[in-house]
């Protein structure tokens, strides 16, 4: 098994050597290529693309490596983590932005708090500040205000990506 890994290594090392060498020369004659070479160059090509489906062939006849089955698995479980982490200090964040409580975010974020704990803080602090409870005053529309929810996501949607 090794042998036959080892011969491909060393075909497709070969064939990338004597591509180089005529390249140099077509490099050497300011770029023209004479027909010998391009043919040269044309049969390479097809060797190369032989080697490379024997290599790919051979890889797939390897047994499955189970340490990095199980690497790339918590690697996958980290970075799906990350993300659920990084959106909701994100909307941690937007939540105290529209509840003009932007100092709070990274107190919230830092103690662990939820969203939802989050949002109620935000809404009381912000209904005891006014002595009224929160209203959508001015634009006449939706007298309750807009929900959280779609706060957050037009908030959201002005972050990049």
């Amino acid at each position: 098994m090794q042998k036959v890994l080892m011969a491909l290594l060393d075909k497709r090392r070969a064939l990338k050597t004597e591509a180089d060498a005529i390249n140099a020369a077509i490099d050497k004659a300011d770029g023209e290529i004479t027909s010998e070479q391009e043919s040269r160059l044309k049969a390479m090509q097809e060797e190369g693309t032989k080697v490379s489906a024997d290599l790919d062939a051979f890889a797939a006849t390897l047994p499955e490596d189970a340490d990095k089955v199980r690497t790339d698995a918590v690697a996958a479980a980290v970075a799906a983590t990350w993300r659920e982490a990084r959106d909701l200090h994100s909307n941690i964040a937007a939540t105290c932005h529209i509840g003009n409580q932007s100092a709070k975010a990274s107190a919230f974020i830092k103690d662990g708090k939820s969203l939802a704990e989050v949002q109620e803080a935000v809404g009381d602090a912000k209904a005891k500040g006014s002595g009224s409870e929160l209203s959508n005053k001015g634009s006449g529309s939706n007298a309750d205000g807009p929900t959280w929810d779609k706060a957050i996501a037009r908030q959201n949607a002005r972050l990049p990506s």
